[in-house]
């Protein structure tokens, strides 16, 4: 009997390419013999791959439409002969040569040949899904489906599992940058953004885009880097049994006055500009504060000599402190502590550029 190429697949004469496609898929899968031990999955798995490969051929399948199975009859009685192409594949090239020979209408004695190469069904099997193995992301504790993540020839399929358990897949983050300014850390700030997200079918072939605004709540006093967690809010690709997280990475924008520092970030460095003469004999700084509105802190040194590893503190007036570098949205590890560091304020002595002699002579002699 001749091969039904459209039955193997279990599809009727007037499948389209997609559906081709997608019934190979799946078949190809369920029976790959890495997969299924089963007796005859390995010869359904070559009937298959055979069959896709004539199929999705369109001169193949032109050919074989007219001539292999126009009628559910052995091909000797259609005269036409037909060699088994799967008897080949233990050749060294792997490939199968199918031959159709059709009698014309004018008689048994005039006949057309026509032949074409099948080849090995590992080899499709590759071409199709981009791999020679995509079962290796995967290991055997999969309950009900086994699901194949997508490659540029792959979409998504599944096909039965025996095991007891199941291993949810999930798409890697998808992360995001989200820039804040001191002030933002300093009073904490709820920022929002539109995202939009490609969720694919159990197919895999088809998707649609979902559109939504985030609010992405900073606290006060979290730390350069931090990462804020919204699970399930991205991509949901083919082969996936759920949305991708969304992690957005808070980065810190360069102050203008301050650069932080401490161990958790609470502390602010403010470089201060002094005279030498400042340094040397007093001076008193107005220390803008982050709180802004033109806050200052009266700071006075009269007392000490400033030098450029000079250092004062100014208790209290830093950043809240921040124990978490990672946050999940809706976790309700949110604490905020009272607690702030502080400002430090270095030194930047400015020498004068020339002294006249004079002055020279008297710090020569002022100076021990």
């Amino acid at each position: 009997m001749s091969k039904d190429f459209y039955k193997v697949l279990g599809l009727n004469k007037n499948a389209t390419p997609d559906e081709i496609k997608k019934a190979y898929r799946k078949m190809a899968l369920q029976y790959h013999p890495d997969k299924n031990k089963e007796p005859g999955a390995e010869d359904k798995f070559k009937n298959v791959s055979e069959a896709y490969d004539v199929l999705s051929d369109p001169e193949k399948r032109k050919t074989y439409d007219r001539i292999g199975s126009s009628q559910k009859l052995p091909f000797k009685n259609r005269h036409a002969d037909f060699y088994d192409p799967f008897t080949a594949f233990s050749n060294p090239k792997g490939y199968s040569r199918v031959w159709f020979t059709e009698n014309s209408r004018s008689g048994p004695s005039s006949s057309s040949t026509f032949s074409f190469e099948t080849d090995d069904p590992f080899r499709i099997f590759e071409r199709f899904f981009g791999t020679n193995n995509p079962f290796q992301a995967f290991d055997s504790e999969l309950e009900n489906h086994i699901s194949i993540f997508d490659t540029p020839q792959l979409h998504f399929t599944s096909f039965p599992s025996t095991s007891k358990k199941r291993r949810f897949r999930q798409q890697a983050p998808t992360y995001k940058t989200l820039e804040i300014t001191l002030e933002d850390i300093l009073n904490g700030v709820t920022k929002k953004m539109k995202v939009v997200s490609k969720v694919y079918d159990d197919d895999g072939v088809e998707f649609k885009e979902n559109e939504r605004i985030l609010e992405i709540k900073v606290r006060p006093g979290v730390r350069n880097d931090s990462q804020i967690v919204f699970p399930k809010a991205g991509n949901k690709m083919p082969g996936e049994s759920c949305q991708a997280d969304i992690i957005f990475i808070l980065h810190e924008k360069p102050h203008p006055l301050f650069i932080r520092q401490g161990t958790w970030g609470q502390d602010l460095k403010y470089v201060a500009k002094v005279s030498l003469k400042e340094a040397l004999c007093g001076v008193a700084i107005s220390v803008p504060l982050l709180e802004g509105n033109g806050q200052t802190y009266r700071l006075e040194v009269s007392n000490k000599v400033l030098h450029t590893k000079s250092e004062i503190r100014i208790t209290g007036k830093g950043l809240p402190y921040s124990t978490d570098s990672t946050t999940n949205f809706n976790s309700n590890s949110k604490k905020e502590l009272d607690k702030r560091g502080d400002i430090i304020v270095i030194f930047d002595i400015i020498f004068p550029e020339m002294l006249s002699q004079n002055s020279k002579k008297k710090l020569n002699m002022a100076l021990p």
